[in-house]
């Protein structure tokens, strides 16, 4: 949806989320797609992943904390994923790693104390959740895996 805009600016609105978002940035978490996606997150310590698609977007939230999220990083951190990760965190202290894979699935896993990732349950958005990658080395759902 169109908005107003300063002249050489093109505003739109790409969701209409029910508490703030503030924390918005681009990034291709999808290699396989053209366009790079829109990272957002919002008050209620979700992180919403937007893919663009004809024109329109579709939001792939992921993660419910429960408290806002703030922090937002994009990058190949870890050895044992192929391919850049999301890395958010937020208000209670937890960290989260998000994985995109080939097939347009998306999975979140949280840093757990004794230096792991655990996967967290899917929220039923579109693309998939935990374990929609396959093949993944770093564990099966619910067990937690040393980073080191």
């Amino acid at each position: 949806m169109p908005h107003p805009a300063a002249a050489g600016w093109d505003a739109r609105l790409v969701i209409d989320n029910d508490v703030g978002v503030w924390t918005v940035k681009p990034f291709q978490v999808f290699p396989q797609y053209a366009s790079p996606e829109v990272v957002g997150l919002d008050d209620k310590g979700r992180c919403i992943v937007l893919v663009s698609y004809s024109g329109k977007w579709t939001p792939m939230p992921r993660i419910q904390d429960g408290k806002w999220l703030g922090g937002l990083t994009h990058g190949e951190l870890d050895p044992r994923a192929d391919g850049a990760e999301l890395y958010t965190g937020g208000q209670l202290g937890n960290l989260y790693q998000l994985r995109a894979y080939p097939n347009g699935a998306l999975d979140a896993r949280r840093r757990v104390d004794e230096g792991g990732l655990q996967p967290v349950a899917d929220d039923g958005g579109d693309g998939g959740g935990e374990g929609e990658g396959g093949g993944d080395d770093l564990g099966a759902p619910g067990q937690a895996q040393d980073l080191h």
